[in-house]
């Protein structure tokens, strides 16, 4: 019931400051302007990541022993405001993407100082542990990884509130069963905030969007909070880590495989892995003509079954032969996404030419 009421608690606050906060955003402009790329077609306040970090404050001030028990947790989302506010500033006014990484690795590496970070491989590649420092650099590069294809997914109306609000239930699943039941509450909590968040994404009228702050903020919990109910379940020594490495990895899979390969395909056409094109794989299926709210669904429904899959094949093929069906699968989904494309824009050319 002390959950429900949390839960409930968090969705409440969120619905009652989106309203006060896309007031003050349209007075002083922190709102994405239509153009471009974009296809709304009016100004939309940017506070979604805010709502989401103020209803998490608020909770947390009311709760102020939640995490002590895992008083990393409380690193974790002092950073996570540090980025929140990195990704507010950059709505407001754009930042250099080189400040932005700057003030990225510097939380990964006080998260990594702080002592959370991986302890194993779990015979990944046939590798289970490897010296200390590389485990840290490791840590860092996929903190700030992570955090950056959380941030580049938001590109469809729903899509990266949905894809978190999935991590949010699938880590408060990890920690209820690997014995961590004091951190269901606060992957609650966020569950609930994104919930009422998404109230008004999806809506026609008083649309909001998660902004920089919002992706910055929920990507860089994600992954943290990840590492550390990792750790928490290899440390039980029950054999549980292995199913949450997989899982993790099946959640995960979507933004981060599908940033690499965008990253991978600009670099090999001689274009710059940083200047935002619609190549993503929300743009790919936005060509069979879905709506964003389908699209978002496809994505976690897809998402859902990596996961599934992963936590099922671990229980009898190696960790690394898990992985490699999971980047197959997604592989073969981009191929037909991929081929579409090339179908239309080969239709568009004989439409063109039958026209002349």
């Amino acid at each position: 019931m002390a959950l429900l009421t949390n839960v409930l608690f968090s969705v409440l606050i969120v619905i009652i400051m989106v309203p006060v906060l896309s007031r003050i955003a349209t007075q002083i402009g922190l709102t994405d302007k239509p153009g471009g790329r974009k296809l709304h077609k009016q100004p939309t306040p940017l506070v979604g990541g805010v709502a989401i970090g103020v209803s998490l404050l608020m909770c947390l001030l009311l709760q102020p022993a939640g995490f002590s028990t895992f008083t990393q947790f409380y690193m974790i989302v002092s950073c996570g405001y540090v980025l929140l506010i990195l990704g507010l500033l950059d709505d407001y006014r754009e930042i250099k993407a080189s400040y932005k990484l700057l003030v990225q690795v510097i939380c990964a590496v006080m998260i990594v100082r702080s002592g959370l970070h991986l302890q194993s491989l779990f015979g990944l590649f046939g590798i289970e542990n490897i010296p200390l420092q590389v485990m840290q650099l490791l840590s860092g590069v996929i903190i700030v990884g992570v955090v950056n294809a959380y941030n580049l997914i938001d590109g469809v109306d729903g899509l990266s509130g949905m894809v978190s609000l999935l991590a949010m239930v699938v880590l408060a699943w990890i920690a209820y069963h690997s014995g961590a039941e004091q951190l269901v509450w606060f992957f609650g909590i966020m569950a609930g905030s994104l919930s009422g968040f998404l109230r008004f994404n999806l809506a026609q009228k008083n649309k909001i969007f998660l902004g920089d702050a919002g992706s910055l903020f929920l990507g860089f919990i994600i992954v943290c909070s990840s590492i550390a109910l990792l750790n928490h379940s290899s440390s039980k020594n029950d054999g549980s880590g292995n199913a949450v490495l997989v899982s993790l990895i099946g959640l995960m899979a979507v933004p981060v495989f599908d940033s690499v390969r965008v990253y991978i395909e600009r670099y090999r056409e001689g274009r710059s892995p940083f200047i935002a094109e619609r190549n993503h794989i929300h743009h790919l299926l936005q060509g069979f003509e879905m709506s964003p709210i389908k699209i978002s669904l496809s994505i976690v429904l897809f998402s859902m079954l990596l996961i599934a899959t992963a936590f099922v094949f671990q229980k009898w093929i190696e960790v690394t032969w898990v992985v490699i069906a999971i980047f197959l699968i997604f592989r073969v989904l981009i191929f037909v996404l991929n081929s579409n494309k090339h179908m239309l824009i080969w239709q568009q050319k004989l439409k063109s030419f039958e026209e002349l």
